[in-house]
């Protein structure tokens, strides 16, 4: 896979995106929820770091509330989509929590409690219709997990570790020629995605796609300083 290059595509397409962001900013806007976590009773394992530096690469925010309301949504919901594939039990009571607001005992559960919080927190900077849409998008991904959770689990074994090498099963072609495929596809979904944007959008997309992969690259989490020396990591 390192040889076929393709790594190093990824590194010149990032080379000339900027990435200055305000570690200070990152540290508080880490420290605030990871506090609210604390007091909700909510578990979250320490990704919060990272997660807030992607997005203060991907979708810079200068207003300071409105940044902290987002960072919240986008470490609670990481953090969720793992809980609750792994526990089935805690995805339903979190889907009837939001579904049947009113059921006993459910609104005292720590995660139901806190999706309200980041709801009513991001509430006062987005319009109703926004809102109601945001929120049932949350609600579907967990549905989602809830229905992934009654697939036979022998479908998957040990090996099972990605699209790419379950395409390369699939169709019975190289691993190597699986993954040059998922490259080509995502390529043309950006370029897809950018002919479909407006004027005004493209350059928010364009940072935000570009951001997404600069991060996987300079984020420690993934150790690729450890194959590409010269990438210049970014500590919070």
């Amino acid at each position: 896979m390192l040889d076929s290059g393709l790594v190093e595509q990824a590194i010149a397409r990032t080379r000339s995106f900027d990435p200055s962001v305000d570690l200070a900013r990152v540290r508080t806007h880490t420290d605030l929820p990871t506090a609210e976590f604390e007091t909700f009773g909510v578990v979250v394992p320490a990704t919060t770091r990272n997660i807030t530096l992607m997005r203060a690469l991907m979708v810079p925010i200068a207003d300071e509330a409105l940044a902290l309301a987002v960072d919240r949504i986008w470490v609670f919901v990481t953090n969720i989509d793992d809980v609750c594939s792994k526990d089935s039990a805690e995805a339903e009571a979190v889907l009837r929590a939001g579904m049947s607001p009113g059921a006993p005992g459910l609104a005292a559960l720590p995660n139901a409690r806190y999706i309200e919080h980041m709801f009513r927190e991001i509430a006062g900077f987005r319009d109703p219709t926004f809102l109601a849409g945001y929120r049932t998008f949350f609600y579907s991904a967990v549905n989602g997990v809830l229905m992934e959770s009654e697939l036979d689990p022998e479908a998957s074994d040990e090996d099972d570790i990605s699209r790419i090498h379950r395409r390369a099963v699939q169709e019975g072609i190289p691993y190597l020629a699986s993954y040059r495929h998922s490259v080509d596809s995502g390529l043309e979904a950006d370029r897809r995605v950018l002919r479909l944007a407006n004027d005004e959008q493209r350059p928010h997309l364009e940072r935000y796609m570009t951001a997404y992969v600069y991060w996987h690259l300079h984020c420690r989490r993934y150790r690729w300083q450890d194959v590409y020396p010269d990438l210049a990591m970014i500590d919070v």
